[in-house]
């Protein structure tokens, strides 16, 4: 009996609108691929905020899951040391309202950007 009262608590639970806000965020590899066809942007940085998980590139406010790679001088760097000012090459894909970033690699400094 009580094993059946325990499953049907959490079927209930699975249907409820209960939970973070962070597990209703959560981005998966099968959402990245579900919508729109990979595109690039390049720009420069105006904006780490690493608390909400988004870079702000030229205007443009990228969507950044855990796992997307990032570069930062050609080696293998983490958002954390994106910085406001440096040019990055940034893959994402849209979706719906959002732009979710794939992979973020900072540019040369002698490079030029291609601002859209």
């Amino acid at each position: 009996m009580f094993r059946k009262l325990l499953a049907l608590a959490a079927f209930a639970l699975s249907f409820s609108n209960v939970g973070t806000a962070s597990e209703a965020e959560v981005v998966t590899e099968a959402d990245l691929q579900k919508d729109y066809a990979e595109e690039t942007y390049q720009g420069i940085v105006r904006e780490v905020d690493l608390e909400a998980s988004t870079i702000t590139v030229s205007g443009w406010l990228f969507k950044v899951p855990m796992d997307t790679p990032v570069t930062v001088r050609g080696s293998h760097g983490a958002l954390s040391m994106l910085a406001e000012g440096m040019q990055v090459d940034v893959s994402f894909r849209q979706k719906a309202e959002d732009r979710l970033a794939l992979a973020i690699d900072q540019l040369p400094d002698n490079q030029e950007v291609l601002l859209h």
